[in-house]
């Protein structure tokens, strides 16, 4: 459906989801990053986000991640865990450059995981690409 003041384009959640994951393989994410890249981008286009859905994932991508002369971002790359702190509530990240919404859900659930034990979970990221929009993440957490 075509329609909205803006001229807005509408098709339906799975429709979304199917292009968006397919964009993103076809890039050489794995299918996990892709169904993270496409769920923060469904949750962007739902409240309406227009600047950080999933044209602008891909135009990051374009312009800075996997497709830049000096990748930002590395598909299948793999996250490690640098340290965990003499605190049980904070750890310390390497993303190694990996796609950033994967990051972003991944990091919220470990603090999530360790406020259930501590009150309190950190997680500080280093080498990560853009997570895109953040507000999606703090929504997905107050579920």
């Amino acid at each position: 459906k075509i329609g909205g003041e803006m001229g807005d384009f509408v098709i339906s959640v799975e429709q979304h989801d199917a292009i968006v994951q397919k964009a993103f393989l076809q890039r050489g994410f794995d299918e996990e990053e892709s169904k993270q890249a496409s769920r923060l981008a469904t949750m962007a286009s739902w409240h309406g986000i227009k600047t950080h859905n999933a044209i602008k994932a891909l135009h990051l991508d374009d312009r800075f991640g996997s497709r830049a002369e000096h990748p930002g971002c590395v598909p299948k790359a793999q996250v490690e865990v640098l340290n965990k702190g003499r605190f049980g509530a904070v750890q310390r990240w390497n993303a190694n450059k990996k796609l950033g919404q994967s990051v972003a859900f991944a990091a919220m659930e470990e603090c999530m995981r360790m406020a259930d034990t501590h009150g309190v979970g950190i997680v500080t990221v280093d080498n990560c690409f853009h997570y895109l929009w953040g507000g999606g993440n703090v929504i997905e957490a107050a579920k």
